[in-house]
């Protein structure tokens, strides 16, 4: 679980589809992501 993430996210009020769409995925995707730990950093 990316615990850092997710205190980011709610200090910004953020929902899991707002994040997605600034990430650029789907709200299921980034769900998926952050639960399994697969989000990556590209660049």
């Amino acid at each position: 679980m990316f615990r850092n993430l997710e205190a980011e996210q709610k200090r910004m009020g953020m929902s899991n589809t707002q994040m997605a769409h600034l990430l650029g995925v789907t709200r299921n995707t980034y769900e998926a992501k952050k639960s399994s730990e697969l989000l990556t950093k590209n660049k």
